[in-house]
């Protein structure tokens, strides 16, 4: 038994020694590793690294494909595949050198730019004027023309800052804008029978005044006399010596007159100009020249108190004969004309004059919004006005008012805001009967009655109550301002203490204005470009801002049915007496006439206004009459001729009123009537047409 446990024993031994020689004869010395292990002794590669596949088009760079791999499809849109290939039967179609593939297009050059040019002729003439350009070459810039002047060359600024410019050159690029500059002509009269070629004229052959008066009578001398103290006019010591030369050149002397001013002391009313004329009291005055409210003409020139200066429909008359063309002032000669025959001369513009006027100082303490800022951010209209006027008298004290107006020139100006007539001029019908003039006055009515209105108001040219301050609205004219006789100015007995404010009437609710609330250019009454550029200023000088707190520049009425009218007592014309015969010294309504016409368009040229525009002069004038720029500019806003119209309505009236308006039928009569009638205001006008109709057809 040992001797069997002895031999397993060594067997076992023999055959470890066997497995270990085998083992050993594994071991190798250059391996040959697959996957990370030797082929040969099955050593395990201590730097080796598992292989991550990466697949291009589905298959590895060792040959292993991917099993998820689905092969991409070309989808071609608007040429091109989302993997970037162009599809190859693709045809290009290029919008600006670049087709919607993106491919460009190399033979592609694209359209030049196109820049406007507008010239400020300030009071030129120019023709065949390029108006755009593009930039490729050079533009030489035309040479304008204007009577009585030398071209001083173009600018880029309406102060004529810098040098001149002769040409866009090529490259430049933007808008322009340029500004004409003249330097007056020295010219010398050469006269054939009686007229230069540049419309001046001399004195008649044979007259000579021996040093008579010649008078005429005004309604202000502050407008009228240039040696006046506080004349308001441009260029006053020119017009000095001008109206001195022409004293000179007929052996006259020219004596301006107040109307109710004069000797007897008379109140200055139709009749009693009619009066005067009929028992020569004027004549013997030697007032051959009168200003005449444009409404009084009509029932003047039916008692052949007026000359005749001009047939618009012949074209024949005094006018004719001095070369004067009516049509440049055609709406002044429309309210001074009776039959198409005109009675008066005015070499002013026709400027719309029908406003209301506040106590600003009083709106101010109130704590109500300033109507004129109201009219700039577009809010002055008939329903805010509602809320306005509702809101004023309930701050306001006992016996104050927010309205203290005229019934008629309300009833006229807040139906023509809304785009309302009350006479049609191209049908020479009556209207103020619809809807549209009723419904105005039905809510002038409930303003009376709910107290807002001052109804110790009356027919006056100006209440007591609002010159003391205790209303607020007034109606009126631009001339009425710092006058005596009217808005009497502060220091004077019984003057105003306080800012005067002025607004158009409440616009349509309904209808559409825009502020500008950036820089903007517009057209000047004659046809100038003019630019914008500051923002407006409120009563405390701070730039006027709209509720999103952008600064606003002015108001856009193009797309509104806002109008203003001309009326006839807001405006108004040199008329000359209709004196039979001879009078002094020889002299009759064509000598007259003649020295009318020298006197106010024969002045030279003031240098110190070159270049100025009748909008210029205008806004210098407001200056002179009111307090604030915003006022001034809520005038100048509605300037456009779109927005004007004459209204002969009172001139019907003060017929209709035998002389007055404030008699018979004369509208300011019944509308004073109608605030405390029975009868609806519908019902009162509607009984005025065929009245005022008759009148019309007349």
């Amino acid at each position: 038994m040992k001797k069997s446990f002895v031999k397993t024993c060594l067997l076992l031994c023999f055959i470890f020694i066997i497995s270990f020689c085998v083992s050993c004869e594994k071991k190798c010395k250059n391996h040959e590793f697959i996957n990370g292990v030797c082929s040969k002794c099955e050593e395990v590669d201590p730097n080796y690294k598992p292989h991550t596949h990466e697949y291009v088009k589905g298959v590895c760079i060792c040959g292993e494909k991917d099993p998820n791999y689905n092969p991409h499809v070309h989808e071609y849109v608007d040429g091109k595949c989302s993997c970037g290939l162009l599809d190859p039967s693709h045809t290009h179609i290029y919008i600006e050198g670049i087709c919607e593939c993106g491919e460009k297009d190399s033979d592609y050059k694209p359209e030049p730019v196109i820049y406007t040019i507008n010239f400020n002729l300030n009071g030129g003439s120019i023709s065949n004027a390029l108006k755009e350009y593009d930039g490729s070459v050079d533009v030489t810039l035309p040479t304008p023309t204007k009577e009585g002047y030398e071209f001083g060359g173009w600018y880029d600024n309406p102060e004529f800052n810098g040098s001149s410019i002769t040409e866009i050159l090529a490259g430049s690029k933007g808008d322009k804008v340029f500004y004409a500059k003249w330097i007056v002509k020295q010219h010398v009269h050469e006269y054939i029978n009686g007229i230069c070629e540049c419309g001046d004229i001399s004195r008649p052959i044979g007259f000579d005044g021996q040093s008579m008066e010649y008078v005429i009578k005004v309604y202000l001398l502050s407008e009228n006399d240039p040696f006046n103290s506080k004349y308001l006019g441009e260029s006053q010591a020119l017009k000095q010596a001008h109206q001195k030369d022409v004293e000179a050149l007929y052996n006259i002397k020219i004596k301006y007159s107040e109307w109710g001013k004069d000797d007897t002391g008379k109140e200055y009313t139709l009749n009693n100009v009619k009066a005067d004329y009929l028992d020569k009291s004027l004549e013997k005055q030697n007032v051959y020249v009168a200003e005449i409210s444009t409404d009084w003409i009509s029932m003047l020139v039916e008692n052949n108190v007026l000359t005749e200066l001009y047939d618009l429909e012949y074209e024949t008359g005094y006018f004719d004969l001095y070369n004067y063309d009516p049509y440049d002032n055609l709406v002044v000669y429309e309210a001074a004309s009776v039959n198409n025959k005109v009675y008066g001369f005015q070499t002013k513009m026709g400027r719309p004059d029908y406003f209301l006027y506040y106590n600003a100082s009083k709106v101010a303490s109130l704590g109500i919004e300033d109507p004129a800022e109201m009219w700039f951010k577009g809010e002055w209209t008939w329903s805010n006005f509602d809320k306005w006027v509702e809101d004023a008298q309930s701050k306001l004290g006992d016996d104050e008012y927010a309205i203290d107006c005229d019934y008629a020139d309300f009833l006229i100006g807040a139906c023509a805001a809304q785009g309302s007539l009350l006479v049609s001029n191209s049908r020479k019908t009556i209207i103020f009967g619809k809807s549209s003039v009723t419904n105005v006055a039905d809510k002038m009515k409930t303003y009376y009655k709910e107290g807002y209105w001052n109804t110790k108001h009356g027919v006056q040219e100006v209440s007591t109550n609002f010159k003391e301050g205790k209303t607020l609205l007034h109606n009126g004219s631009i001339w009425y301002l710092n006058e005596s006789i009217r808005f009497t100015p502060e220091g004077e007995e019984n003057g105003i203490n306080f800012t005067m404010g002025v607004v158009p009437y409440p616009i349509d609710q309904n209808t559409e204005v825009t502020p500008y609330t950036a820089p903007y250019t517009y057209e000047d009454t004659e046809g100038n470009l003019v630019e914008v550029t500051e923002p407006l200023k409120t009563r405390s000088n701070e730039p006027l801002t709209n509720n999103d707190g952008d600064a606003i520049y002015g108001i856009d009425l193009s797309e509104s049915n806002y109008l203003i009218p001309y009326t006839g007592s807001e405006m108004s014309c040199y008329s000359i007496f209709n004196y039979e015969g001879e009078g002094q010294n020889g002299i009759n309504s064509i000598v007259a006439f003649d020295i009318l016409y020298y006197l106010l368009l024969r002045s030279a040229c003031d240098p110190n206004s070159e270049g100025y525009t009748s909008d210029n002069i205008y806004r210098l004038y407001l200056n002179k009459k009111l307090d604030n720029s915003i006022d001034v500019e809520v005038i100048m806003s509605v300037q456009d001729s779109s927005l004007l119209y004459y209204d002969p309505i009172k001139t019907l009236s003060i017929k209709a009123g035998n002389g007055y308006h404030t008699t018979n039928n004369g509208l300011w009569l019944v509308l004073s009537n109608m605030m405390i009638s029975e009868e609806t205001p519908a019902e009162l006008l509607k009984e005025l047409v065929p009245i005022y109709q008759e009148i019309l057809d007349s």
